[in-house]
């Protein structure tokens, strides 16, 4: 056994002194045939370290680099599957709600008429003015608004009455079978009464052709 060990020693203490002696410019690779056993060990061995360091920088190298961006993409890959998961788990219940949706626009639409009707609208106003018992100072028609489904024709209107009758006036409005929103309210008070500046918005349908697309 200790001749054994004593030979390995050698051999490795001879390839140590062989490579601190090697001068790659002295070396002739053709007759690598015939060179000592240290040093065909030894060339081997440098073969198999060159080997390594290329596989490591034109393979393992870039694998390490896509492995850590892939990494990086994990925590956004995640969320992005829990959310399509979430979403698939709701689907049926997404396209119910947006039934749902679809038929109240469509129940809106028909609440719309196809023109603005403002002396019909004005004539409605001044009905509620008069049951309510509120005094219309004045009732300006501003710009028409257009909208990529609908017009929006706006008017600022001015009355005056008490706050019992202002209120239920307003309610009316609110309640006519026209589509009429209240906007920008201001009550200040007037002698003994209160005036109420409000602009309030009626909506009409766009024209549309004979093939139901809408007129420019």
């Amino acid at each position: 056994m200790n001749a054994k060990s004593q030979k390995k020693s050698i051999d490795l203490k001879a390839i140590q002194v062989y490579l601190a002696q090697v001068d790659l410019n002295d070396i002739d690779f053709k007759s690598a045939g015939s060179w000592p056993l240290a040093g065909r060990i030894s060339a081997s061995i440098l073969v198999f370290v060159i080997a390594l360091i290329l596989g490591y920088f034109l393979y393992l190298s870039p694998l390490q680099s896509e492995l850590k961006q892939l990494r990086k993409q994990e925590p956004e890959l995640i969320q992005t599957f829990e959310i399509k998961a979430f979403q698939g788990a709701n689907l049926a219940a997404y396209q119910e709600q947006m039934r749902k949706i679809s038929s109240q626009i469509e129940a809106l639409a028909t609440q719309l008429p196809n023109n603005s009707q403002v002396p019909e609208l004005i004539e409605k106003i001044g009905e509620q003015a008069q049951v309510n018992r509120v005094d219309i100072r004045s009732l300006k028609l501003l710009p028409e608004e257009d909208y990529p489904l609908y017009l929006a024709q706006p008017m600022q209107l001015d009355v005056v009455g008490n706050f019992h009758n202002i209120s239920l006036f307003i309610a009316g409005i609110i309640g006519l079978e026209r589509i009429v929103t209240l906007h920008e309210f201001s009550i200040t008070p007037d002698q003994e009464q209160l005036k109420l500046s409000v602009r309030a918005k009626a909506y009409h349908s766009k024209k549309t052709d004979s093939n139901g697309d809408l007129k420019p």
